[in-house]
Formats: structure tokens, C-alpha cells, sequence
């Protein structure tokens, strides 16, 4: 049997959310707020500004990759108008929604950022 590497990935990835997670419920019945949890672990703010104007870019880009798939179908169609309408739609949820997200982390990001230059 021949194991895909893409699977080990995935666990290790889990298991290392999982980890964080408990890790923040202890620390979270201990009183401390994200932005202590964080500078507990040892974040910079410089280092969450950082990440979060990567993700903005990405988001942006993320955001805005179905319209151009979008005209790229409708300029050269090989299929009915009704099967481009789905795949672009189906590229606007896919593509769009994960834009939105990366958008929504990167300004979480940069409040927990602002949260940490605020603590004592």
C-alpha cells in the first residue's frame, strides 16, 4: 500500500490545532485574554502585521481571480452559456469566499496586534 504524503500533512496539521486549542482553553480558564495568550507564545506584534498584510494581498487576489476567470470563459466559450454561468459561480463561491476569509484573519490579526502593544 502506497501512503499519500498529503494525508500525514494534514494530520500533523490537525493535531497542531488541536494542541493550540487546548493549550487556550487552559490558558483561557486561567484568565488570560488572546492578546496575553499570544505574547505568552511568544507573537510580535511586528510579526501579526506582517502575516496579516500577506493574507490581505492574498485575500485581495483570492477575491478577485473568479471575475478574471470569468472573462477569460466568456471571451473564449466551448460551452453553453448556462455551464459558464455555473462554473463562474461556482469559482465566485470558491475563490471569493476564500478571499473573504483571508480578509477577515488578516484584520483579526491586526487587532490582536493592536491588543498586544496595548498590555503592560
Amino acid at each position: 500500500m502506497h501512503a499519500s504524503y498529503n494525508i500525514f500533512l494534514a494530520v500533523g496539521i490537525l493535531l497542531v490545532a488541536v494542541l493550540r486549542a487546548m493549550r487556550w482553553r487552559s490558558a483561557k480558564a486561567r484568565g488570560l485574554s488572546p492578546a496575553q495568550f499570544a505574547r505568552e507564545n511568544g507573537t510580535s506584534p511586528q510579526k501579526l502585521r506582517a502575516t496579516g498584510e500577506q493574507m490581505r494581498w492574498l485575500g485581495r487576489i483570492l477575491f478577485i481571480v473568479p471575475f478574471v476567470l470569468g472573462l477569460g470563459l466568456a471571451i473564449h466559450p466551448k460551452s453553453p452559456g448556462s455551464v459558464l454561468a455555473a462554473e463562474f459561480i461556482a469559482c465566485v463561491i470558491i475563490f471569493g469566499g476564500l478571499g473573504l476569509l483571508f480578509l477577515w484573519v488578516a484584520r483579526k490579526n491586526e487587532a490582536l496586534a493592536r491588543d498586544i502593544e496595548m498590555l503592560p
